[in-house]
């Protein structure tokens, strides 16, 4: 689903809101995560799961001969950890399928 369809289907459940309205909802809820990833937090989609920024360091092998010590190299990535009512539809799918 992108963020037409989205916009679409939140629109045609709420008939007392526009769908401009709905796409300025979505984009505010999608600053203030981003805004939250940036601060360390995780951000909880109720029903969904959480979303999270990890960073990892790791000391790169070999040395670097001007300062006699081996860099270190930061990894930073996304991490989304379904819920458990998620989970469970999920296995519900598979095992239907």
């Amino acid at each position: 689903m992108n963020q037409r369809q989205l916009v679409r289907r939140i629109a045609q459940r709420l008939p007392f809101t526009t769908q401009r309205q709905v796409e300025e909802i979505i984009t505010l809820m999608g600053e203030s995560w981003q805004e939250s990833l940036l601060r360390g937090e995780r951000v909880l989609l109720p029903g969904i799961g959480s979303l999270s920024l990890e960073v990892q360091q790791m000391q790169r092998a070999g040395v670097m001969h001007r300062r006699g010590t081996s860099p270190i190299l930061k990894r930073v990535y996304g991490r989304f950890r379904p819920s458990a009512a998620l989970k469970e539809r999920m296995e519900e799918t598979v095992d239907e399928a």
